[in-house]
């Protein structure tokens, strides 16, 4: 596969990743993650704005993907809409 997958701090996909970085743009930024009461440190590079139903279809309520799966699958299928593999349609 000859293709590029990014979900960063940056950014979600490719383009908005490179732009942020050519922009000098930092994906640090305060944890919202979680309350970091009580941490030393409460910054991170968080992915910001990701919604993981455009990339994972949506199984039983009660069962939920965890989250870094959800990165590694959209990464995966911006990766595979670049490299046009066969077989393939890319997501809208």
């Amino acid at each position: 596969m000859t293709g590029v997958g990014l979900v960063s701090a940056l950014g979600v996909g490719r383009e908005e990743t490179w732009s942020n970085l050519l922009a000098g743009e930092s994906g640090a930024a305060p944890i919202t993650h979680f309350d970091t009461t009580g941490f030393s440190v409460s910054f991170a590079a968080e992915v910001k704005e990701f919604d993981p139903l455009r990339f994972v279809e949506k199984k039983e309520p009660k069962k939920r993907w965890p989250v870094l799966s959800s990165f590694a699958m959209a990464a995966t299928q911006f990766a595979m809409d670049q490299a046009r593999t066969p077989n393939h349609a890319p997501r809208e």
